[in-house]
């Protein structure tokens, strides 16, 4: 006898045996499997098969076992099959019937799997739960009390990168709440809610091996803990306090450093722990506020210096592009008013060897103020990079909101969008292809 359920089906296959008396034990079995599914006002399709061949296939129980008698002795060569199989429907509550079973379903695949399972069927399909006829509602959470408007706001962005997944450890925290103590899916939400928990507060993890490391290489398997209610809620409740505020780098830093010191990690996870780890916090504010300054006032200065820098560096080459086209119009100036002044009227004097030279004049300087503004966007594109290199050097110090805080200001902003503006670079094209075109059209009229 074979029980499986997954999201899409809850079935019970059965191989009928040749003995009369563990053949009807097998039907009662069938029939209290039947008879479990139609108290909860569902279908159930039946199919019975003699060596392939279809016998039965219906939906009454009775018709079946008519079916069955009308066979009469099945011999021990014979392969008779009953399978009796509910497909559940996308009617926005997910019926769970056997938590034990549909818990070795999920234990089938990697940790990353379920999690993404688990979110794409309870976010995409269905608003409630039944799980061992315990009924709630779990679209509700984003309005319930579980939303913790202290935990840090971007704590689902973190998430994401880790798991590419909307479900986080608030979420599988509301379910648990709402879910009968002791199903054996209780157990497991129990046991990912500490896995996530834990992914997101040690310094590294496995889950291939299930390892959490911790500093000073000190590490646990999850395999080597027993989910007990006392450790899941410490482990949950320092998940809370890391990501209270956008200070979790260093909160989370303070968590490994004092966890690695304890000679038993697992039975470090007590209702001291928080008090041990507020205090060491405060120690380490205290101590390294100066040092905080001092970074912080260091940030500032480098992107002040960078912003003067690249400014510096934008004019310098804007300048060089503007002497280029007032040589090019000093040029054209200064040969009219010496032929004026040679011969005492305006000629036309674009003979083959002046236009040659001054269509090269005019290409020229096209393609120099062509490649100076790509060389200005090439180095704003290399002190970006540095700037970025400078950033990740202060990501243990300051957390993530802080850190684009600092290094997006307005006038380094104000600075790159300058910098990639080709308005003068489409101006100058544009005058210098009609200086171009009037060298052409007066050298036609020569």
């Amino acid at each position: 006898m074979c029980v499986s359920e997954d999201f899409d089906f809850y079935s019970l296959e059965i191989q009928l045996n040749s003995d009369d008396a563990l053949r009807n034990e097998q039907l009662n079995s069938a029939k209290s499997f039947f008879a479990s599914i139609i108290s909860k006002g569902f279908n159930a399709q039946i199919t019975f098969t003699l060596n392939d061949d279809i016998e039965y296939n219906g939906i009454d129980i009775s018709q079946l076992l008519d079916s069955i008698d009308s066979i009469g002795d099945i011999n021990s060569d014979d392969l008779a099959i009953v399978k009796i199989s509910h497909e559940k429907d996308c009617s926005k509550t997910l019926y769970i019937f056997n938590s034990s079973v549909f818990v070795s379903f999920l234990n089938r695949f990697s940790i990353e799997d379920q999690i993404k399972l688990i979110n794409d069927k309870l976010f995409d399909n269905y608003q409630s739960i039944n799980v061992d006829n315990n009924y709630f509602h779990i679209g509700a959470f984003q309005q319930s009390l579980y939303y913790k408007e202290s935990l840090f706001s971007e704590i689902n962005d973190i998430y994401l990168k880790i798991y590419s997944s909307k479900l986080s450890p608030l979420y599988v925290s509301y379910i648990l709440d709402n879910i009968t103590t002791g199903c054996e899916f209780n157990h497991y939400l129990k046991k990912l809610l500490v896995i996530m928990c834990l992914s997101l507060i040690s310094n590294d993890f496995d889950f291939q091996k299930n390892l959490f490391i911790f500093d000073s290489d000190r590490e646990i398997s999850i395999d080597d803990i027993e989910i007990q209610d006392s450790f899941t809620s410490s482990v949950y409740h320092v998940f809370l306090w890391i990501f209270s505020d956008d200070r979790y780098i260093t909160r989370k830093s303070v968590f490994n450093s004092v966890i690695s010191l304890q000679s038993n990690i697992f039975y470090a996870f007590n209702e001291r722990l928080i008090g041990t780890l507020s205090s060491n916090l405060k120690i380490l504010y205290k101590n390294n506020f100066e040092n905080y300054l001092e970074a912080r006032n260091g940030v500032l200065d480098f992107i002040f210096e960078l912003s003067v820098k690249m400014n510096d560096m934008i004019n310098q080459k804007l300048s060089s592009s503007k002497n280029v086209f007032f040589v090019l119009i000093s040029y054209f100036f200064t040969t009219f008013v010496f032929t004026g002044i040679d011969k005492g009227k305006i000629n036309n004097m674009f003979n083959v060897d002046v236009t040659a030279l001054s269509l090269i004049f005019i290409i020229s300087s096209m393609i120099f103020i062509v490649f100076n503004q790509l060389d200005i966007e090439k180095n704003i594109n290399f002190h970006l990079s540095q700037r970025d290199e400078f950033k990740k050097r202060y990501e243990s110090i300051f957390s993530e909101k802080e850190l684009d805080d600092m290094f997006n200001s307005d006038s380094l902003n104000q600075v790159v969008a300058n910098s990639r503006s080709r308005k003068y670079l489409y101006v100058y094209q544009v005058i210098l292809f009609a200086m171009f075109s009037t060298v052409v059209y007066l050298y036609s009229l020569k």
